[in-house]
């Protein structure tokens, strides 16, 4: 059959081509076809001997085909059969239906077998609370705590009292919660009172007792460590140790630290079972104190054996229930040994208490207590609280690292709320936020720096011992406090010392009276004003002025104990140089704080004391100064790089210019309501107006010779001298001017109102005097502010003058310039001629030369 499948080169049946490109000639074409001939025959010869030769293949496959055949048409007659059944009878909804019910079927069968199954582990946590239960009551704790921890991680429970049943949680689960949670309050109280009745206190015998086995509820002979082990895995072991943390703080841990008991310990032992039964620790009264002193090494060897007693009896070595009593009692141990032993205990801060909390609290007739100082916040304005918060902010808080910490925080709230400023302290105090400031054994001497460090090396050493009987962490550095509080000898002196500088400042300022005998406030004569001046004490000349001023106990006090701590800067330490540094800054700027707070009343008035407040700024501005110039020399050089006054030195003047200036609008406002009672000096012919005009001219001259008398002995004499002038200036011009103003006097009228400026010029006699005797004898350096100033007077009595002058000789007085240099107008003098003298051709001439003779 090869040759049916192989193809024909039709080239090869002809030999004599010479080449397959050349055209096929007539004899080749004849030559092919018969050779095509003669090969297809060969062909067909070649299919016919195959065919016979497969004869029965060929049989066999045609009668497999006719079968298919036959099948096929047989199943095409089956298939329209069924389409004819169906077209004649439909069955759809039977089979939808019947396919519906074995779909439901399914899903009950499969419903039902979760049911089953989730009844079964109902069952089984119903059957292990049970069992739990039993174990309670039979007093195998151990196992009953086992199960606890494996169902409430099988049911879900939160915590160890979480007996509701979680949202989208079948009902039963809160039934079996809450089964849980009765077996869990049932072990722990049990636990409880086993743990109660294994350790307690004989007060009579000052006596710990650790008993092995106890009988609780009729269960018998339970141990200890397996009680222990109990509270472990049930995951309650503080619960458990709380009461035992506290008995032992309380009645052992406390008497040893203050070093009145030392411990002994003994160990019984059961002669039947033939092992120790119970241990006891036994304090012992010491003997030998002096005092209340503390001895550090005692203390501390005292400790560690108490320690190691319990590590040994009570835990029997395993470190984790002990690490858990350690928490439970090292802080209150540690807080006893820092206030009995490193430190004394001092409320918080008490110099950034304001000073009206003291005043409450003493008119309460008690000292100063935490609600107190709630009260006398709640009493406080907004105002009020915005002026504290922002004078306190600029106050660095001066204790221990952590109070450091702290109110740097609250200075940032401050600041940043200062609508509530101050009132963010109350959050503090009602929290009890307290803190240790003063150290009892850091010596006040630096000298004796050296002697704390056998303290130091004693503290850590303990806490070293601690460590290895697992009693506070390996790795927590929080743990460390006895020696972190303990490391660094120069800060706690630092902080001791600080707090002692401020203390003292603040009771100074809280305690300094503003005032002065009453002899000294009289009025000065022009004979004895000198000799008396000398006599009044903290009068001071200025560092950059050779004026005297008279300054407050307060303000000398408070700056020697400034220049106090800056010479120890000079001889101490880098470190602790840099705290003076800052305590000296600190206690110049409570003055600032406290001193306006305190004496708020006074600056709202006139008197003395405010006088003395702008005395102490210019006093104390100055000699900030003059501060660097005679210690920064001698200062550490790491406190020299930053050491600087300067900057208090414009506050400091800022706040005399401003006490000074409202002192100043003070006495002006009064002398405005004074002049404004005469009413504009109208009609003073009648005798009514003219009692009610003098009477304001007296109450004039009254209050300008209450200010004189206060401030010419106190302030500086070029204070004093441009103060008052600025008034009377003020006081003399608003008088011409209401005179001046008057459009209609009569002849009787200007005989009064002459009166009345002769009886002013009468009271302001003897001040007038000497101030414008000083001030003719100035250089000329300030003839213009001089000339001014004696203007606003002459103006005044040349106006006396005019008011009885014939209208010709008041021409006269303006052609010449005699008015013009009395700081007269042409305007005034024109106006004022037409309100005393009647329309006259005159007067018409009169004023046409004034107003041709124009010096303005």
């Amino acid at each position: 059959m090869d040759v049916l499948f192989n193809s024909v080169n039709v080239l090869d049946l002809l030999s004599s081509l010479e080449s397959p490109s050349s055209p096929l000639s007539a004899p080749d074409l004849r030559l092919l076809i018969s050779r095509l001939d003669a090969h297809s025959l060969r062909i067909k010869s070649t299919v016919q001997s195959y065919l016979l030769s497969h004869h029965d293949d060929f049989s066999s496959l045609f009668s497999q085909c006719s079968d298919v055949v036959s099948k096929s048409e047989r199943l095409s007659d089956d298939v329209v059969a069924l389409l004819n059944l169906i077209s004649d009878q439909p069955i759809e909804s039977d089979v939808g239906r019947i396919f519906r019910e074995i779909v439901e079927k399914t899903r009950e069968s499969r419903e039902k077998r979760e049911i089953l199954e989730f009844v079964e582990v109902v069952l089984e946590l119903d059957r292990k609370l049970g069992v739990v239960s039993n174990n309670v009551k039979n007093g195998k704790v151990a196992e009953a705590a086992e199960g606890l921890k494996e169902l409430k991680i099988a049911l879900g429970v939160k915590g160890n009292g979480d007996a509701e049943a979680a949202e989208g949680e079948p009902v039963v689960y809160g039934i079996l919660k809450k089964h849980w949670s009765d077996c869990f309050e049932e072990i722990q109280e049990l636990l409880w009172r086993f743990m109660e009745n294994a350790v307690w206190f004989e007060q009579e015998g000052n006596e710990v007792h650790i008993k092995y086995q106890t009988n609780v509820n009729g269960i018998d002979g339970l141990e200890l460590q397996t009680v222990l082990k109990a509270l472990d895995v049930a995951d309650i072991l503080d619960y458990g140790l709380a009461r035992i943390a506290d008995l032992i703080t309380k009645y052992v841990f406390t008497p040893v630290v203050s070093c009145r008991a030392i411990p002994s310990f003994t160990e019984e032992t059961n002669q039947d079972l033939g092992h120790a039964s119970e241990a006891v620790l036994k304090l012992v009264p010491s003997v030998g104190t002096e005092g209340n002193k503390v001895d550090g090494e005692v203390m501390y060897s005292n400790i560690v054996q108490i320690v190691e007693f319990i590590y040994k009896f009570l835990f029997f070595h395993n470190g984790s229930w002990m690490r858990c009593f350690g928490r439970l009692t090292w802080q209150r141990m540690s807080d006893m040994i820092i206030a009995n032993f490193l430190s004394k205990e001092l409320c918080l801060a008490i110099y950034l208490i304001p000073p009206q909390a003291y005043a409450y609290s003493e008119k309460a007739g008690s000292s100063l207590e935490i609600f107190d100082v709630v009260e006398w916040m709640e009493m406080l304005s907004d105002r009020a609280c915005d002026n504290l918060a922002e004078r306190l902010c600029g106050i660095q808080a001066v204790s221990y690292p952590t109070w450091n910490r702290m109110i740097g925080k609250w200075w940032e709230m401050a600041a940043a709320t200062m609508v509530v400023g101050f009132r963010l302290g109350r959050l503090m105090m009602q929290f009890n936020l307290w803190i240790s400031l003063i150290f009892s054994v850091v010596p006040d001497d630096a000298s004796k720096l050296a002697e704390f460090q056998v303290i130091r090396k004693l503290t850590i050493d303990f806490e070293t011992a601690l460590k290895q009987l697992m009693f506070i962490s390996q790795s927590d550095i929080k743990d460390e406090k006895l020696s972190k509080f303990a490391d660094n000898v120069e800060v706690h002196f630092a902080a001791r010392k600080k707090v002692q500088i401020l203390a003292k400042a603040r009771n100074m300022l809280l305690q300094s009276n503003f005032s002065l005998p009453q002899n000294n406030i009289t009025r000065i004569s022009a004979v004895n004003k000198e000799e008396l001046a000398e006599e009044i004490s903290n009068r001071v000349v200025l560092l950059f002025s050779s004026e005297k001023c008279v300054i407050s106990e307060a303000a000398k006090q408070l700056m020697e104990l400034v220049h106090q701590t800056l010479k120890d800067v000079c001889v101490l330490p880098p470190k602790v140089g840099l705290e003076f540094y800052h305590t000296a800054r600190n206690a110049l700027l409570l003055y600032e704080a406290i001193i306006p707070v305190k004496l708020q009343r006074q600056l709202d008035s006139i008197n003395q004391a405010a006088v003395l407040i702008h005395n102490d700024c210019l006093y104390l501005s100055q000699e900030v100064l003059g501060l660097a110039f005679e210690y920064r020399p001698y200062f550490p050089s790491s406190v020299k790089e930053i050491a600087v006054f300067i900057d208090l030195a414009p506050r400091f003047q800022l706040m005399a210019e401003e006490v000074l200036q409202q002192q100043i609008q003070l006495v002006l406002y009064n002398l405005k309501q004074a002049i404004d009672g005469a009413n504009g000096f109208q009609n003073t012919h009648q005798i009514k107006q003219f009692e009610s005009a003098k009477f304001c001219i007296d109450q004039v001259a009254f209050i300008i010779e209450k200010v004189h008398i206060i401030w010419e002995s106190l302030l500086l004499p070029s204070v004093y001298e441009k103060s008052m002038a600025m008034i009377l200036e003020a006081v003399f011009s608003r008088i011409t001017k209401e005179i001046l103003l008057l459009d209609d006097m009569a002849a009787e009228e200007t005989l009064q109102l002459q009166r009345l400026i002769h009886l002013l010029f009468e009271h302001l006699s003897s001040l007038l005097e000497p101030l414008l005797a000083v001030r003719t004898t100035k250089s000329q350096e300030s003839q213009k502010e001089r000339d001014e100033f004696i203007l606003s007077i002459w103006k005044l009595r040349k106006l006396a003058e005019l008011l009885d002058m014939p209208l010709k000789s008041i021409t006269a007085s303006w052609e010449s310039g005699e008015l013009a240099e009395c700081n007269f107008t042409s305007s005034e003098v024109e106006d004022f001629i037409r309100a005393i003298f009647t329309d006259s051709p005159l007067r018409k001439e009169c004023l046409f030369r004034i107003e041709n003779t124009n010096f303005r």
